[in-house]
């Protein structure tokens, strides 16, 4: 069997062609995956309708030449495509072969790779999520790489999520997964962190292509034991019948996908009795939910482009993984086979001695310069026109937030190891993936289910740190006595109860820490948990549904709330604000809320990559819009430290 990609479109306005034509093509030979569906205005056709376009990952036991003659081009024809050279052909759907494994063709009726993937974004941006990881053979680029050209055209498309949807529903069913049992090992973990099992078992900062990986952080030395206790950290995606475990869903096709995915892993749930049945992650997913699934969840107005090269939901299922246990001090190792895990054990062994972390100069000989998405003017007239709202009653309160982004010259890891050096947090992660990274030092989570129990813990409320115990101490009573910021907290705590109790049972959801201080290396936050039992009618999905995206990054009322974002902030949050985390076979998860979070893509010129970060601020009604400018640029500026300080782990390892 082979892979290829086919594109597909449509010009005749017509959505159901698309899910007719991708259902009587899913007939022939199966499909695998699914791209984005875009609208995009039709090219070199200014009286013609818009073009819906996508791309999608089949198997096939066809050579190139026949699948295209023997299955594309009828297909086309049975659904009534009309081929005419004056442009103006009705074209209910047309389905082209641009990558079929990594041949190269050249005839008349066929080419391959497609000559349409370097030329048009309707095309590379597609597969820039179906495939990000497949190579040109002709340029030697990856496809996110490819996609990556056209982000500015790419801004311009509008995604269809309700075509992604219909027709992911009639070519995607459940299916029983075949996977084999995993091979555990224990052992002692000797103090190690996270970040350096991590970079001994999966980093691979050399590999630009294959370079899937992820860490999931905790320090295991913060003051609330249970939330730092585990550390989840995995390599590459796990194959099964020749298909890697790697899934980018587009928006409206998301949480059916969660669902189908559990559904297919239904019987993975018994463990070795090595394992501890408490150990938060037995084998499953990891991945990310982008802000911008709340268009799944809600009828949202979708006003502003998306101009990063991110996909909104991104999971896979690892080959092999590790979790640490920072509390036991036991190291558990994970593989899909047993040479896998000796293979695992060898590499602990001969990693070298842990060296000290430098010790931090805060001056850099590297200082970054950072672009915002608005103005000290339009963000101050946006907070402004918060502000009306809420005076009118629409909203109590809103967080408005400010995208920048920066040059760096130093690589993704380095930063992660210096923004966790300054801001150490139970819920950083670090993603390498084929679109780039993302590095997060979040404090926040957004969910955890653990059997039937689930709990959420908004944080609303900041100071900083005091420079002695006693300012510290006084800090921390000013925060938790502050009538605004227990007004604040408490309203967005009630918005958090009301959201766990659509998926939980009556009389469950209960706050069992109100108004509480999280101290952290430079600031306190005011915390809370609210907990409950899920319903036994409700699964993981419905609680993602339930509570996303967060109440504490978007507002109160939620849902008016993000309308206003929608139309006051300039892009869309992309990945900012959303969560990411583990999914286990058991339906068990943990997500995060990713603040304080960057994403990191290299430039194609090899002269650095661009990093993009987002800071927020509570605007509610005695908000005064100046002093909000300048919160988001302190924020900001934190975040940007750490690009500053890259420079000094750059030539470092573990």
């Amino acid at each position: 069997m082979y892979l290829a990609v086919i594109a597909f479109g449509s010009n005749d306005n017509a959505k159901s062609n698309l899910v007719k034509g991708l259902k009587t093509l899913a007939q022939k030979v199966r499909i695998l995956a699914l791209s984005p569906v875009y609208e995009n205005p039709a090219i070199g056709h200014h009286t013609s309708p818009p073009y819906l376009n996508g791309a999608c990952l089949i198997e096939t036991n066809l050579p190139p030449l026949k699948l295209y003659e023997q299955v594309l081009r009828p297909t086309e024809d049975e659904l009534g495509r009309i081929r005419a050279k004056s442009g103006k052909a009705k074209c209910s759907i047309d389905l082209d072969l641009v990558l079929y494994e990594q041949e190269i063709l050249q005839l008349p009726k066929l080419q391959l790779p497609a000559p349409d993937i370097l030329r048009y974004a309707y095309v590379a941006v597609p597969l820039s999520f179906l495939v990000p990881d497949w190579i040109h053979p002709l340029t030697q680029e990856t496809m996110a790489q490819i996609g990556n050209r056209f982000s500015q055209e790419k801004a311009s498309f509008y995604h269809h999520t309700e075509v992604n949807a219909a027709i992911a529903s009639e070519i995607f069913t459940p299916t029983s997964s075949t996977r084999q049992p995993l091979y555990w090992q224990k052992l002692p973990l000797n103090k190690r962190s996270g970040s350096q099992v991590f970079e001994t078992l999966f980093l691979h900062p050399q590999d630009k292509i294959h370079k899937i990986a992820t860490l999931l952080e905790s320090p295991g030395n913060s003051n609330s034991s249970q939330l730092a206790r585990y550390s989840i950290c995995a390599g590459s995606p796990r194959v099964i019948n020749g298909q890697p475990q790697v899934w980018t869903p587009a928006v409206g096709d998301i949480l059916p996908f969660l669902r189908r995915l559990l559904d297919s892993a239904h019987h993975n749930t018994s463990l070795p009795a090595i394992v501890p049945p408490e150990l938060p992650f037995s084998g499953g997913w990891l991945g990310w939910l982008g802000y911008d699934l709340a268009t799944e969840i809600e009828q949202l107005p979708e006003y502003k482009a998306d101009p990063l090269p991110f996909p909104i939901a991104y999971w896979y299922e690892p080959d092999s993984f590790a979790v640490l246990d920072h509390q036991q001090q036991i190291l558990w190792l994970a593989a899909s086979d047993s040479p896998q895990l000796e293979v695992m054990e060898k590499r602990l062994e001969k990693a070298a001695q842990k060296i000290e972390d430098p010790r931090l100069n805060l001056c850099s000989t590297h200082p970054v310069t950072p672009i915002f998405q608005m103005n000290q003017q339009e963000y101050i007239a946006a907070v402004q026109k918060a502000k009306k709202y809420i005076q009118a009653g629409d909203i109590f309160q809103a967080n408005l937030s400010l995208r920048f982004e920066a040059h760096t010259v130093f690589d993704s890891w380095s930063i992660y190891r210096a923004l966790q050096k300054i801001n150490p947090s139970p819920f950083a992660s670090y993603w390498q993936t084929p679109w780039g990274a993302m590095i997060s030092c979040s404090p926040e989570r957004l969910i955890q289910r653990t059997g039937q129990q689930v709990q959420t813990r908004p944080i609303a409320g900041t100071r900083a740190r005091g420079v002695t115990p006693t300012e510290d101490e006084q800090l921390a009573e000013e925060l938790i006595a502050n009538i605004k910021e227990r007004a604040e907290h408490i309203m967005l705590v009630d918005l958090e109860r009301n959201d766990l109790g659509r998926v939980c049972q009556w009389g469950t959801v209960k706050v069992d820490e109100l108004l509480t201080i999280e101290r952290y290396s430079h600031v306190m936050h005011l915390v809370s948990n609210v907990v409950g039992t899920l319903h036994p009618n409700s699964d993981t999905v419905d609680l993602i549904r339930g509570v996303f995206p967060g109440g504490t990054i978007t507002g109160c009322p939620k849902v008016r709330c993000m309308e206003i974002i929608e139309e006051l902030e300039p892009v869309k949050r992309n990945l900012f604000y959303g969560s990411c985390g583990y999914l286990d076979w058991r339906g068990n998860l943990d997500l995060n809320i990713l603040i304080r979070t960057l994403l990191y893509s290299d430039l194609k010129d090899c002269s650095g990559a661009i990093v993009w970060g987002q800071v927020g601020a509570g605007i509610v009604a005695d908000s005064d819009p100046e002093k909000e400018w300048y919160e988001s640029l302190h924020k900001a500026q934190a975040q940007l430290n750490a690009l500053n300080l890259a420079e000094i782990f750059y030539h470092s390892t573990f």
